[in-house]
């Protein structure tokens, strides 16, 4: 499905899905938005700005069920909105420079980095030392996300979605998304519980 409709020429930033709906990232040159869709790819009526919350370049989002977390590549921060879209909070990951993805496991945040690093944070953004890198298999990742047992990546560099285990280690490749021109710029990558869904810029 395509959120022109709704972001108009915009950028893909990154994507996040759950079991009922899809959340879309965008990085406009105006106007920086995130927009609900129903699981089918219909629009759901329902968006939000993040431009009052101060962030210029939003480049990764996650929901918790009751908050989302969205990241700002040109100021190294996380930001926390309410479901209506009302900022909350937000702290600095001055270890995760350019923060291109964000994803949650039982406890930690854990961001991955235009330098091809994953960095690992607690709720309140509190730095935890614990790091891997997504290189020389997925330079500069462009999106994380977590099913409980494994971490993938995607980006622009090889287009293809590699595989980590829980300690980092690269477990290989699961499909090259640009095979047939199908994905041309991956931004985002979500899993839902059985898909995993990837932005296209």
């Amino acid at each position: 499905f395509s959120i022109v409709p709704q972001a108009g020429s915009t950028h893909f930033a990154d994507i996040f899905t759950n079991s009922t709906h899809l959340w879309a990232l965008s990085d406009g040159a105006t106007e920086n938005k995130v927009f609900r869709y129903k699981v089918d790819g219909t629009y759901d009526n329902f968006q939000f700005s993040t431009d009052p919350a101060g962030i210029s370049a939003p480049d990764a989002i996650y929901f918790n069920g009751t908050y989302f977390w969205i990241t700002d590549d040109s100021t190294n921060t996380v930001h926390r909105f309410t479901q209506d879209g009302v900022q909350q909070s937000s702290f600095s990951v001055p270890e995760a420079s350019r923060p291109w993805g964000i994803t949650f496991n039982e406890t930690y945040f854990w961001i991955a980095t235009s330098g091809s690093s994953v960095v690992r944070y607690n709720q309140t953004g509190h730095f935890n030392s614990s790091t891997f890198s997504t290189a020389p298999y997925d330079v500069g990742p462009e999106g994380i996300v977590f099913d409980g047992n494994f971490y993938y990546t995607v980006g622009n560099k090889n287009h293809s979605v590699a595989q980590f285990d829980r300690e980092g280690v690269f477990q290989g490749y699961l499909v090259n998304v640009s095979e047939n021109n199908t994905v041309l710029t991956a931004h985002g990558i979500a899993f839902d519980g059985r898909y995993l869904y990837i932005g296209d810029d």
